[in-house]
């Protein structure tokens, strides 16, 4: 086995599909993630704190804050920013000076590794948002073109966690495929007829209030003295692989509030989307690829599968015509390899490949899959 490669693959685990739309659906290769970029306070040792926030906030985009904040190893390591960093800059942006940090990534994935964080690695579903916001008794959808405050909170928060993320036009296409009550109801099948066009892996919604949301909210203190009322109500929802999961919160300032919401969503999918490298894993996963008809895509398709995140090697078992069939030794479990190839664009799983009694079988049983290579 090649250890150096090994090594190198250890965190970058692929997503879970978020598979919600019923439309091909491509996962997006998150760049920066070992980036980060932090305002200077004041203070004596701002420029020691702000390689400390740094980190952290790297660590954060890759293993989630549960577990950052938790960890007593990756505690030890934030005390020592400078032993993860390769290079740093000061500028200036909006008026603020900022530092700007790149740390090495084979020196954080050995660390997450020994750590035995659950890792998100760069290939992440890219989510279409739609929030609505109500103001007394008016709703307003949030659009990419939106100035306000609520625009600028949610690109910033999917920035610093690694979110892929889009927001609706709102053109016309968009204004005569959904409404503001679509969203505002969560009507499952407007969202999806709508977002269809941003070719997106998972649907967010996202509902702010001061009116309706925080009269429910505030009801439920009825003649509690010990129960402080609120001035919003935030909620949640993402939509992925048929299931819905969601939380809410209330406050008195706004924009808290919306951080709050996305970065409980980003630990949400981190959630859903992580994996613990295991080292000493010794599952395979066979890949039949049914189209192999020319050495120049036999030879494509051997880098395809050695260049996977969570394959470690990759032997050639099996020929009979134009069909091959490769074993991957995995770095995570068979499951999780189903879940990355699903998100790859150059592959089509072949579904009804173990119903067909015509066909020749090479692979067998569950740890195996037919494929299509689409280049």
């Amino acid at each position: 086995m090649n250890y150096k490669k090994l090594l190198k693959k250890a965190v970058f685990c692929c997503a879970l599909t978020l598979n919600l739309i019923s439309f091909q659906t491509v996962a997006v290769e998150v760049a920066n993630l070992y980036t980060a970029e932090v305002v200077l306070d004041d203070s004596k040792n701002a420029k020691s704190k702000a390689n400390q926030v740094a980190l952290k906030r790297v660590l954060i985009r890759l293993a989630g804050s549960e577990f950052v904040n938790s960890n007593e190893q990756l505690k030890k390591a934030l005390k020592k920013p400078n032993s993860y960093l390769t290079q740093f800059s000061y500028g200036e942006k909006n008026g603020n000076a900022v530092l700007f940090a790149q740390f090495e990534e084979a020196k954080i994935n050995q660390l997450l590794q020994s750590a035995k964080a659950s890792i998100w690695g760069k290939h992440r579903p890219m989510i279409t948002m739609w929030m609505v916001e109500e103001n007394g008794l008016e709703r307003d959808i949030v659009a990419d073109s939106s100035q306000g405050i609520a625009k600028q909170v949610i690109v910033e928060v999917a920035k610093r966690r690694g979110l892929p993320l889009n927001l609706p036009l709102m053109d016309l296409s968009d204004s005569m495929a959904i409404t503001v009550g679509d969203v505002w109801g969560r009507f499952e099948e407007n969202i999806k007829k709508a977002s269809k066009r941003y070719q997106a892996e998972a649907i967010a919604v996202i509902r702010l209030s001061n009116t309706s949301l925080v009269n429910n909210t505030n009801e439920q203190c009825g003649s509690n003295p010990g129960c402080q009322k609120s001035e919003y109500a935030i909620d949640w929802h993402v939509f992925n692989n048929g299931e819905m999961y969601t939380n809410s919160f209330s406050g008195n300032d706004r924009q808290k509030l919306i951080s709050k919401a996305m970065t409980d969503m980003a630990e949400s999918l981190h959630q859903k989307n992580s994996y613990v490298f295991d080292g000493s894993a010794e599952n395979v996963f066979d890949v039949e690829i049914v189209n192999i008809d020319s050495m120049i895509k036999f030879v494509e398709i051997k880098q395809f599968l050695n260049d996977l995140t969570l394959v470690s090697d990759v032997k050639l078992i099996k020929v009979a015509g134009t069909k091959m069939v490769f074993r991957l030794e995995l770095l995570a479990s068979v499951n999780a390899i189903k879940q990355a190839l699903q998100l790859e664009k150059s592959l089509d799983t072949n579904n009804d490949y173990f119903d067909s009694s015509s066909e020749v079988r090479l692979i067998d049983g569950d740890n195996a899959q037919s494929y299509t290579w689409k280049g």
